[in-house]
């Protein structure tokens, strides 16, 4: 139930729009207030600091298992109201996606986990559905980088 909710369906055309502008005019800023789509991820930034096609391959791997895992874990924690364990999912989300130079969800979710710290279950409800959205199109951008490594 949580997974059909958590990653739906994204026109896989706009993100590869998306990507192939950013190839030729660099990264957009990112703006959670105003939401401007960002790239997901900075592809050669990830290429560089990984320097190995098994390892790359591995993290994306992790990423697919863990994410819906933790994302999974997050709403159940708002939905019963548990700041607690809404902050170690968010925390753990926020850990492992610093690994991808995902600047979006990075951004996202280090809010989430900030709201959930401080106990401000209100502010990490109208967050979560963000950070959602951002590992969601971060999901995708990464099965489409993995299919041309």
């Amino acid at each position: 139930m949580f997974a059909q909710w958590l990653f739906p369906f994204f026109n896989m055309s706009h993100l590869e729009t998306d990507l192939l502008s950013h190839k030729k005019q660099g990264p957009p800023p990112f703006d959670l207030i105003t939401q401007r789509r960002a790239i997901p991820f900075d592809e050669d930034q990830f290429r560089a600091e990984m320097e190995d096609v098994s390892l790359m391959r591995e993290l994306v791997g992790v990423f697919m298992e863990d994410s819906q895992t933790l994302l999974s874990e997050a709403c159940r924690a708002l939905a019963q109201q548990d700041a607690s364990s809404l902050h170690r999912a968010a925390h753990a989300l926020k850990g492992m996606v610093g690994n991808y130079s995902a600047a979006p969800a990075l951004a996202a979710v280090s809010l989430l986990t900030e709201s959930a710290r401080s106990e401000n279950l209100d502010r990490a409800a109208e967050l979560l559905p963000r950070t959602v959205e951002e590992f969601s199109l971060l999901s995708l951008a990464l099965q489409h980088f993995l299919k041309r490594l």
